[in-house]
């Protein structure tokens, strides 16, 4: 039950036909195809990638060894049609135990421009460093994109959590947690 739209990149205006093929490679699993549309859309959909963006160093660091680490994310534009004044904003908020965010200890803005269709931008830092904040707590880092026409908003914003602690040290969570 997934919907998936796969945008042409190039300017083609001018056919009689068009063929598709449908590939999976794989083992023994099972897969159908079913409700195929052809749809005739121009649009723009910026988007922070689900493969890459950066956050804090580890998610457990104790508060006298927090350090700065650099705000980066990766972005695409997966529609066809360019994509202008794209920016990102990165926070990095306090959570507070009732699940709200609290304070903000992070906010900037960084300006991709216009990004064509089809194309990919990455591994481009923010201006400045993110301070990691030295007060025990959990923290979330969002970077969430926007531009003038940004058409599908399901993938404009990406999050992780990190933990400031008393002691411990750790680069994943246990099990139980």
């Amino acid at each position: 039950n997934q919907k998936v739209t796969i945008p042409l990149c190039t300017s083609v205006t001018d056919f009689d036909q068009i063929t598709l093929r449908f590939h999976i490679s794989g083992d023994y699993y099972f897969w159908g195809l079913d409700d195929i549309f052809l749809i005739n859309q121009s649009l723009s959909d910026p988007q922070v990638n689900n493969n890459f963006w950066a956050s804090a160093p580890n998610v457990k660091t104790p508060a006298n060894q927090v350090s700065a680490f650099p705000a980066m994310t990766d972005i695409s534009n997966v529609g066809n049609v360019q994509s202008t004044n794209t920016s990102v904003n990165c926070k990095v908020v306090t959570v507070n135990s009732n699940g709200t965010f609290g304070t903000v200890h992070y906010d900037e803005n960084k300006n991709f421009g216009s990004v064509p269709p089809c194309e990919s931008v990455e591994n481009e830092e923010f201006s400045t460093l993110v301070d990691q904040p030295s007060d025990v707590g959990l923290y979330e880092i969002q970077y969430r994109i926007s531009a003038d026409v940004n058409q599908i908003t399901t993938n404009d914003l990406r999050t992780s959590r990190f933990l400031v602690t008393e002691n411990e040290y750790s680069n994943a969570l246990s099990e139980a947690e």
